[in-house]
């Protein structure tokens, strides 16, 4: 039987769209099945199944009642004599059952009698796509014997390449969503506004605490676009994003309460990503946005010279005695906790303390200069 061009080609398109949408992988197996399979060979499973393990994840099905996914997931997932026998199969080669396991030999399996038998299923062909860790990706079609099968098999051999194409950039766009979504998360535990944007201010990402800043009085993020109320500083950014990089400007905005904000901005060479007609470019600027650190630095000059603490040490005492816990301080400086336990440490040898009591005692009987 002649494959319809038409119908292949619109098949493979449904297929890439599932990278994209795994939901629609039901629809386009039942599209598969009515374009390739006899009439009456109308069950497919795509299915992430454990190899001699108990266990199944469906990725998507078609003919497949209720009853029939929750018995072969309870009682013959991974462990039945098709899957033991699929472990080292080639990737991406069309197998008949009859070529892992006599047919005489398979209808005495319990899969057989205990199972297929209520459909006539005595065999099937199989796809391997993929193997992670315990889990091999399959695609199994069961049905009952004797019947044409050279137009179903050319089918699986022609979309066979690119289901694992689809599979692979799926699996791409997930780790992407999930680094994306961790970073983001990272980003929202600071109390620095992160804001980065493209050549023309457009908000490529922002943090929470940018969208809790963003006022009238100092900059807005509307229609995804960053825009400082002061003109100059607009186009101090204007002429940074311009600029090769690495570059950087300082500044800062005003709110409407009086409180002053320290803006600095660094020039980023930018990602890009290559698309159908050309290339995405990434942020361009990334823009941070705090209130100034108010340690007086008098006070930090005065312990370095007391008691011989480095920088470093002696802005972190300063900010324990304004008040602050080492996980602020941390969150502050944007270093770990265990960062600051170190220089903690440090800060204990060196002034004799035994802990942050004792610590406060020994600052506040310093002389003043």
């Amino acid at each position: 039987m002649r494959v319809d061009p038409v119908q292949l080609s619109s098949l493979i398109g449904d297929i890439y769209e599932c990278a994209l949408e795994p939901s629609r992988w039901n629809d386009t197996l039942t599209r598969f099945v009515s374009t390739f399979s006899p009439p009456d060979w109308d069950v497919a499973a795509l299915m992430w199944e454990g190899v001699n393990r108990p266990g199944v994840r469906w990725v998507g099905t078609t003919g497949l009642v209720a009853y029939a996914i929750q018995g072969y997931e309870m009682v013959f997932a991974g462990t039945n004599v098709w899957s033991t026998k699929t472990g080292d199969l080639p990737l991406g080669e069309v197998l008949d059952t009859d070529a892992l396991v006599s047919r005489a030999e398979f209808l005495k399996s319990d899969l057989y009698q205990k199972f297929l038998k209520t459909w006539g299923m005595e065999l099937a062909l199989f796809v391997i796509f993929e193997r992670a860790g315990h889990e091999q990706l399959a695609l199994a079609m069961p049905g009952p014997p004797n019947r044409p099968m050279a137009h179903l098999q050319r089918g699986l051999r022609l979309i066979a390449p690119h289901v694992q194409r689809s599979v692979r950039i799926s699996h791409g766009i997930a780790e992407a969503n999930l680094r994306s979504a961790g970073a983001e998360a990272a980003l929202n535990l600071g109390h620095v506004a992160i804001i980065a944007v493209d050549a023309n201010m457009g908000v490529v990402s922002s943090n929470e605490r940018a969208n809790e800043l963003a006022c009238s009085t100092m900059f807005t993020l509307k229609n995804k676009r960053l825009v400082f109320a002061d003109a100059g500083s607009q186009k101090l950014l204007m002429s940074l994003a311009e600029r090769e990089a690495p570059s950087s400007e300082a500044f800062r905005v005003e709110a409407a309460d009086g409180t002053l904000y320290a803006v600095l901005a660094m020039n980023i060479r930018p990602q890009k990503q290559p698309v159908l007609g050309g290339w995405i470019e990434g942020a361009r600027v990334l823009v941070s946005i705090s209130r100034p650190h108010q340690a007086p630095l008098i006070e930090v000059d005065r312990l370095k010279a007391w008691f011989d603490l480095t920088p470093a040490e002696a802005r972190l005492v300063v900010a324990l005695v304004s008040g602050k816990s080492t996980t602020a301080y941390a969150s502050e400086r944007g270093v770990t906790i265990d960062a600051v336990r170190f220089l903690l440490k440090n800060v204990f040898s060196k002034t004799g303390a035994r802990n942050q009591s004792q610590l406060m005692t020994l600052v506040t009987q310093v002389p003043q200069a």
